[in-house]
Order: structure tokens, then C-alpha cells, then sequence
């Protein structure tokens, strides 16, 4: 009899068990499901996850990445008179995220915006009762500061390490400093106030594009080092590479410039004739030009490589409107 009962208690508390382990289960499946019931529901309202970019993320940062503005996207319909944010994506069209929200654009017209080497801020300008103001992002910690004002669309340029960033604005040349949060008007040292620049060389060097010259100063100093005349230098199309050891400017309607800048002469590597505007040098092969989210031109062969746009089309489909693109994270 105690035998009986002894084994007729183990096998209560078995089945008493079994319950409990089906009951607990239940709401975690029943999470899982309704997790994925909103992520869908998501995708199918926009056509697209609304999922902001993480700072290093493994997956989003295993290759380089397109930042952009995004004019009027789907989901901010309602929401705000100013529907502009910052976005980015892999070179593929895909991992799409979202870098600056409508509400840190604030109310403002976005004009224009640069991404760091290594994705971490965004600097961007914002035109606001006719003057602009320059903002920094820090995606990692969600922090905004405000640089500086002025009555001009500026010029961004990052140094290679991400701490520094070089802007003109209305009369002055400016440097901001991350780590220290130094501005410093720069427009004595370099004798310009403004025109397209960019900084060369492993930031030893800085190129200014007038209107009718190139010069190269020391960056540390302000000395003149290099200058040569050309015929009507476009704001437009000032690119360099990831090191600074070649850069491209476009002059007259046209014609397009490749400069090394690693040698004292300043060489012109390449010449030619094109309609589009480069907007980056491709990070695995500089003879390569993106110049657009659409497609690269190939210095080599002078003709206009098409991509792969399935990804692409099924974005624009679903409103993706990208202008001011630079690369970054390689």
C-alpha cells in the first residue's frame, strides 16, 4: 500500500509539473508572437522598419555604409510642418536606419549634413528665420549641440579620426573640437572665409577651391604651399579619399579633376568630361566614383556602372527620397 501511494504521488507531482511548465510557457510564446505581429504590422503600414542606427552595431557596421536626408518620409506624415531626418543604409540598399529623428531636426528647413568616418556623429545645418544653424549628433549618446549660427549653407569637413570637424560660415572659417568642445575661428591662419575645401593627406593639409584657382595650405601652420589656376571651380563635387591622398573637384560645367595629393606637385591623375557629380570616392577602389545612391563611374573605362537597384526600387516605392549623400565607416 505504501508502495501504491508513494508512486501514485510521484506521479501527481509529474503531471502537476508538466502544467505548470505549459502554463509559463504560454505568455513567453505568446510575446514572441505579438513581437512579431508589431514588427510586421511596421513594415507593412511604411514598407520599411522604422529602427534607429546603432553606434557599432556588428551587423550594420560589417561593411561601409551610405548617410543621407530623407525628405518627407511616410511615417512623419502628420506629425510635424518640417518632415526632414538623416538615414543611412549599406552600400546594397539594405539595413536601413534611421541616424537623426524629425524631432531632433526640429523645426527647421534640413539643408545640408556630413556623417563622421566612423558613423558615430552627424553634423548637419538647419535653415531657421533665414539663417542656418550647424548642429552636432551624437548617435551614441542621443546628445545634440548646437555649434554655431550663420547666413550661409556651409561646407562640412571631418577629419580622419572623427574629432574634428572644419565648416565655413558667413565670413569665417571655423574648426570645432569634440573632445575638448573648442571652437576656433580659423579664417586668419588660411586667408579664406568660405568657398569648398577639404582636408588632405592624413590631415596634414587643407585644399581650398575658388573660383578660378586650387591652393593647398599646411594645415597646422596656414602656409601656402601649392596653388594652380582653373576656370571656374564648382562648389559642387569637392570629394576626397579616406586618407586624403587623392581628391576630385569639378570645374566649368563638365569637366572633372583627380589630384594626388601625396606628392608635392600635385599631379592631376585624371581627366574627364561628365554630367554627374561625384559625391564619394569608393572605399574599395578609388578609381571608382558613387555619384549618386543610384550608381558609380569608372575613371578607368570613363563609363557609368549600374547597380543592382531591386533593393533600391522596393525603398522608392515606399518613399525613400535620399539627397546629400556621403559615405562613411570604412
Amino acid at each position: 500500500m505504501n508502495k501504491f501511494l508513494t508512486v501514485f504521488a510521484l506521479a501527481v507531482s509529474v503531471l502537476l509539473v508538466g502544467c505548470q511548465q505549459e502554463e509559463s510557457s504560454q505568455p513567453v510564446n505568446q510575446d514572441k508572437k505579438q513581437e512579431q505581429t508589431v514588427s510586421q504590422q511596421k513594415k507593412s503600414k511604411w514598407g520599411y522598419e522604422l529602427t534607429d542606427e546603432v553606434w557599432q552595431d556588428t551587423k550594420s557596421y560589417d561593411s561601409p555604409r551610405m548617410a543621407f536626408i530623407w525628405g518627407k518620409p511616410p511615417h512623419t506624415e502628420g506629425k510635424t510642418n518640417y518632415r526632414y531626418e538623416i538615414w543611412s543604409m549599406k552600400l546594397d540598399h539594405t539595413d536601413l536606419k534611421r541616424r537623426v529623428s524629425y524631432k531632433d531636426v526640429g523645426n527647421g528647413i534640413l539643408r545640408t549634413q556630413k556623417t563622421s568616418p566612423d558613423g558615430r556623429y552627424t553634423v548637419f545645418a538647419v535653415s531657421i528665420n533665414s539663417r542656418y544653424e550647424k548642429r552636432l549628433y551624437d548617435i551614441k549618446t542621443k546628445t545634440m549641440k548646437v555649434l554655431s549660427h550663420g547666413g550661409v549653407i556651409p561646407s562640412f569637413e571631418w577629419s580622419s579620426d572623427s574629432k574634428s570637424i572644419y565648416y565655413n560660415e558667413a565670413g569665417d572659417f571655423k574648426h570645432y573640437h569634440i573632445p575638448t568642445a573648442k571652437l576656433t575661428i580659423l579664417s586668419d591662419k588660411y586667408g579664406e572665409r568660405g568657398n569648398a575645401f577639404l582636408v588632405i593627406d592624413n590631415d596634414t593639409k587643407i585644399v581650398f577651391f575658388r573660383s578660378n584657382k586650387m591652393h593647398v595650405r599646411d594645415l597646422k601652420t596656414g602656409k601656402l604651399l601649392f596653388e594652380r589656376p582653373y576656370e571656374r571651380i564648382s562648389e559642387e563635387g569637392a570629394i576626397r579619399t579616406a586618407k586624403g591622398d587623392k581628391f576630385h573637384f569639378q570645374y566649368q560645367s563638365r569637366g572633372h579633376v583627380i589630384v594626388d595629393a601625396s606628392k608635392p606637385s600635385y599631379p592631376i591623375i585624371s581627366e574627364f568630361d561628365s554630367a554627374s557629380t561625384p559625391k564619394a570616392f569608393d572605399p574599395a577602389d578609388d578609381t571608382l566614383l558613387w555619384t549618386s545612391a543610384l550608381g558609380i563611374y569608372d575613371i578607368k573605362s570613363n563609363k557609368r556602372i549600374e547597380l543592382d537597384l531591386n533593393n533600391y526600387d522596393e525603398l522608392m516605392r515606399h518613399g525613400l527620397n535620399p539627397s546629400q549623400t556621403n559615405l562613411y565607416n570604412f
